[in-house]
């Protein structure tokens, strides 16, 4: 009796099935743009809830309609390309897929949470001290104070490094492990649930490489005041001509500068987090001066009297960095330094694609799970009489929401 041949439709089940398994951050993230993508490079426009200030008294006060909006871009694919010989094609799947299929998912789930865990560096809200592993329940608590404080709804996730996760595990966050709830997420590495947020350890917690902020000390100052609404500042007191000082997903205070609650606009009393934006690294000049894109604006609340501003709904300091403010990192220090992830759902957006099957190929599947999309293509190298088998998946990512997401730096 002959040999049954695995087939390209059990291959590609068996392969998402154990992909989907792997996934930590995509089943976490926001996934509903998927709909609106057909193909890699498209691009969408996210419309984002308008805000308004309410104004007290009888008579009206207009204020515009000020609709926020981010872009989206499917841009990622990855895939893996291997042989199978039609002996290794007679094998049964509960021996294939171990033998073969496993390492295919874990390197393809790697790339897909790898690239998600990448997009700490638009993140502005920064927890913790580089060098120092987050171990500690009050660790745990530091963030989830910063994201109330922000207003960030419950239903969070945290996604810890293992050397943080198992520091988690002897501490006193232990007590709050729950078997029970472990297995309704049906996820691996699930740690506890504290205050709406889910804890999962993820291998792929991404590290930062902070600028030599060279010269960072009591004479690094801002230059000059910027305008209310300014997405960049001028610094000083670096070191002259130092070269890479700064680079993108950098995290500064200045002094006095405080966070605003989003709710009531009023000083939080904490210093407001700005990221610097720059894509490339940042060189001070030869008076050891800087000019820093930051996110987010620097925009003071609504006073109360006088025309309501556009902006006025997206205040986000009590105060304008004043000259001779004294400027402080709390990115720098052990390099490199994990880059925990805590977020909300709408916080991070996921979008898988359907890859379009090949023309011409002997044999492609496309099978879509619950979290990503996967395009088996097999053919036949003539030539030099092999099989070839490609899996391929596509995809995009997107902070959509940095006030949802905050980092804890280890």
């Amino acid at each position: 009796m002959a040999n049954t041949l695995l087939t390209p439709s059990i291959i590609a089940a068996d392969t998402l099935l154990r992909l989907e398994n792997r996934l930590a951050l995509c089943k976490n993230a926001h996934r509903e743009f998927k709909k609106e993508f057909d193909k890699v490079g498209d691009t969408i426009t996210i419309r984002k809830p308008v805000k308004y200030v309410a104004k007290k008294g009888e008579t009206l006060v207009k204020q515009d309609t000020n609709e926020k909006s981010v872009t989206l871009t499917v841009s990622e694919r990855a895939h893996i390309g291997v042989e199978f010989s039609l002996r290794e094609l007679t094998l049964e799947i509960e021996q294939f897929g171990p033998r073969y299929l496993d390492g295919i998912s874990r390197a393809l789930a790697n790339q897909i949470e790898k690239d998600g865990m990448n997009q700490f560096t638009s993140i502005n809200n920064v927890v913790g001290t580089p060098g120092n592993t987050p171990s500690t329940f009050k660790s745990v608590t530091d963030v989830m104070e910063l994201m109330d404080l922000g207003a960030v709804p419950e239903d969070r996730c945290l996604l810890v490094e293992p050397t943080a996760y198992w520091g988690l595990i002897r501490s006193d966050l232990k007590d709050y492990y729950d078997a029970e709830r472990a297995k309704q997420l049906n996820q691996k590495g699930f740690l506890a649930e504290v205050g709406g947020c889910k804890i999962f350890q993820s291998q792929m917690v991404q590290s930062h490489t902070s600028g030599t902020h060279a010269g960072l000390g009591a004479n690094t100052k801002v230059k000059t005041q910027p305008a209310d609404g300014a997405t960049s500042i001028v610094l000083k007191g670096f070191t002259a001509d130092a070269v890479g000082i700064l680079k993108k997903g950098d995290v500064l205070n200045f002094a006095a500068v405080n966070a605003i609650n989003p709710e009531h606009f009023g000083t939080t009393g904490k210093l407001q987090n700005f990221v610097v934006t720059d894509d490339t690294a940042l060189d001070a000049d030869s008076n050891g001066e800087v000019t820093v894109g930051i996110f987010p604006a620097i925009r003071l609340p609504y006073t109360g009297s006088g025309a309501i501003g556009k902006e006025a709904p997206y205040s986000t300091v009590d105060a304008l960095p004043a000259v001779d403010a004294l400027v402080t990192s709390k990115t720098y220090g052990a390099n490199p330094s994990p880059q925990n992830l805590a977020f909300h759902k709408q916080g991070i957006a996921f979008v898988p694609i359907e890859l379009e099957k090949p023309l011409g190929a002997a044999h492609a599947v496309q099978m879509s799970g619950d979290f990503i999309s996967i395009l088996l293509t097999c053919d036949y190298d003539i030539t030099n009489s092999k099989n070839i088998w490609r899996f391929d998946v596509e995809y995009g990512w997107k902070v959509i929401y940095e006030e949802l997401c905050t980092r804890l730096v280890g």
